[in-house]
């Protein structure tokens, strides 16, 4: 599994990307939006530390359905493909 820092304000995808992953916030604060950057911009949730999403896209394959975005700055993220879910699952059966 691979770790990726964000900026404040860096995207780590957008609504309508391919969904081939999935994403534990190790630290900072994600927030999810629909229509990011447009006037109908809305905020549809803020996530922490230990917090999981992207997950219904990497599982039913479909396009992102809305954009993530770092809140805090040196938002760490780890990306869990398909392939490395069971490494996540072992590491940490409790979480998943």
């Amino acid at each position: 599994m691979s770790t990726k820092a964000f900026k404040k304000g860096g995207v780590i995808f957008k609504q309508g990307d391919a969904s081939d992953c999935m994403y534990d916030i190790l630290w900072g604060k994600v927030g999810i939006y629909v229509n990011y950057g447009t006037p109908e911009e809305k905020l549809l949730t803020t996530l922490e530390t230990e917090q999981f999403f992207g997950e219904m896209g990497m599982i039913e394959g479909l396009p992102r359905s809305a954009t993530a975005v770092a809140l805090t700055n040196d938002t760490k993220v780890r990306i869990i493909t398909p392939e490395t879910f069971q490494e996540l699952f072992k590491e940490s059966p409790a979480r998943v």
